[in-house]
């Protein structure tokens, strides 16, 4: 997404209490910078792996009303060609 933060050489992270978070990553103020987005899913979620558009929307909605700069890079990640969604997962 475009470094809207002007980070340079510096990553910023945001996490709220329901587990909804950011990670905003900037090499340089000129250059697009690295974001992830993430939520809590204790149960699990389906989706489709295919389908690059629903995973979209499913990402969106699990972060819409989150707080800080989340609604902007949520309008990015819904207009990137470069969207890549997975598992991240914990075990105890």
């Amino acid at each position: 997404m475009p470094n809207f933060l002007g980070l340079e050489r510096w990553q910023v992270m945001y996490q709220q209490p329901d587990s909804v978070g950011a990670l905003v990553m900037g090499l340089r103020k000129d250059v697009d910078a690295r974001t992830y987005l993430g939520f809590s899913a204790p149960k699990g979620i389906d989706y489709d792996s295919r389908d690059i558009g629903a995973q979209k929307r499913l990402l969106a909605d699990r972060v819409a009303g989150a707080g800080w700069v989340i609604p902007q890079i949520a309008e990015h990640m819904l207009r990137a060609t470069d969207f890549h969604f997975y598992s991240l997962s914990q075990s105890a």
